[in-house]
């Protein structure tokens, strides 16, 4: 309503909402005080309201102007485009009431940030009850398409922004879920986070982020805490709180709703509250891709124990060699954590063994981008000498030289996936329902990492034993 969807009979409107009188002012101050800050801002605006002196502009003699109806002067309807601030410096603003004060602010700054507009304001400009705007803020599926439309129209002209704190307080219904989370990969949160506010945004909903340390002792308890106290309508777990049966045990003893972001193999029957993630098949297609090139000796850098997709990461690596018929080499196989360090610590063992890898799968980018300095460090030339693969597709992957080859992991739509599932969990009355709402909202339940080919992978060098003496002399 503020700018350029600002019109005369918004104005008017603004003013009656806003007018604020003192307890003894007569009623023909009233109208004075209501017609001045009418008129002052009509003038601001660029709409004339009738005749004006420089005199009756600056200063309280403005209280003199005689009031010419509105209507008479400019047509409702029309728009307004904000106020210079150098046009609304011509008025003596403190001599403004309330109303005129606050719509001075909003076309100074082409915004409504001044302005409280109630659902009550939405309900009338739409011309329906307050309830049903209720319902259409609330996304809920009975109200009329063409109704629908007509109150988002007004919410929209309006810039009406819900109280979600109020309506949390005011009804039994919570408008707010978490994402519960404990992994060191920033861009990894940052994707999430992401998702989740856009799914949140779309419905109404807020979001509340709670990182914890899963290792900690007190983390069951610190978890029913959360849900107590902060009246969650539902929980987004990630790895490794997402693949613990005792975190689903609490959850599920405290009745609240929750949705897994989950290794495909872990999903252990309760497919329901899960969006997977198939590492497997996607680390398949990895080790696949490294033996097209020709590559027999392939080190994979694990990641953490903790998390199940570093076991299907690794089960996706075995089977590829498995199908080509390549003795599975134990030693090539090393343990690790999902950061840079360890990468770089799993490539420096790796390069040094007797009969080192042609090509080294690691478990995440961040991981790849450790294993590519460490290769840079020894004078081993990517990919000639070494070829190197991640997994995720982070920025990580592109921010590298030469830039990694990986698997992409859509991470913000599978937040945005899982958070709309878990709020249409909290909003349905029972399974059934919540299943045919995740159906017509179009939630994909599974996601493959798709195969991203780039300049840190390549054919195994001619000569194995050529590419030997070159690790050995980087290596000194």
């Amino acid at each position: 309503m503020i700018g350029d969807n600002l019109d005369s009979a918004s104005v008017i409107a603004l003013v009656h909402a806003n007018a604020v009188f003192g307890p003894f002012d007569s009623g023909s101050q009233r109208r004075q005080r209501y017609q001045i800050d009418r008129d002052r801002l009509c003038f601001a605006s660029g709409i004339q309201a009738g005749p004006y002196t420089s005199r009756d502009i600056r200063g309280p003699a403005s209280r003199k102007i005689k009031w010419q109806p509105f209507a008479g002067n400019i047509p409702q309807g029309t728009p307004i485009k904000p106020a210079q601030p150098q046009t609304l410096h011509r008025i003596n603003q403190s001599s403004l009431g309330p109303a005129g004060r606050l719509i001075a602010a909003a076309l100074t700054t082409g915004t409504n940030s001044a302005m409280k507009v109630t659902i009550s304001d939405v309900a009338a400009r739409a011309g329906v009850s307050i309830k049903t705007v209720s319902r259409v803020i609330n996304n809920e599926p009975s109200v009329r398409p063409a109704t629908r439309r007509k109150v988002m129209d007004s919410v929209e002209a309006l810039n009406y922004q819900p109280n979600l704190a109020a309506r949390n307080l005011a009804g039994t219904r919570s408008y707010t879920i978490a994402f519960i989370y404990d992994n060191p990969n920033a861009y990894y949160v940052i994707d999430m986070q992401n998702g989740i506010l856009d799914a949140c945004k779309a419905r109404g909903y807020e979001l509340l982020i709670h990182p914890s340390n899963f290792k900690s002792t007190q983390v069951y308890e610190e978890l029913r805490n959360l849900v107590e106290h902060s009246r969650v309508a539902g929980l987004v777990l990630t790895p490794p709180f997402s693949e613990q049966q005792q975190v689903i045990d609490t959850l599920q003893s405290l009745g609240v709703d929750y949705v897994r972001i989950i290794s495909t193999s872990a999903a252990g029957g309760d497919e329901e509250n899960c969006i997977m993630v198939d590492d497997s098949q996607a680390a398949f297609d990895l080790t696949q891709h490294l033996l097209q090139y020709g590559h027999r000796r392939i080190g994979f850098l694990c990641g953490g124990e903790e998390h199940v997709s570093t076991q299907g990461r690794l089960d996706g690596y075995k089977r590829a060699l498995q199908g080509a018929g390549i003795p599975l080499d134990e030693s090539l196989i090393l343990q690790g954590e999902y950061s840079f360090d360890s990468g770089v610590q799993g490539a420096k063992k790796l390069l040094h063994v007797d009969n080192p890898p042609s090509a080294i799968f690691a478990s995440n980018d961040e991981m790849a981008a450790g294993a590519l300095f460490a290769a840079r460090l020894m004078g081993i030339a990517i990919p000639e000498q070494l070829s190197i693969v991640g997994f995720e597709d982070s920025p990580f992957s592109r921010q590298t030289w030469p830039t990694l080859t990986t698997a992409h992991q859509p991470n913000n739509e599978i937040a945005k996936c899982a958070a709309a599932l878990v709020l249409s969990k909290a909003r349905s009355k029972g399974p059934a329902e919540s299943a045919a709402a995740s159906k017509g909202a179009g939630i994909v339940r599974k996601f493959t990492p798709s195969l991203v080919i780039r300049d840190s992978s390549g054919p195994a060098p001619q000569s194995l034993d050529l590419g030997q003496q070159s690790l050995v002399k980087g290596a000194r």
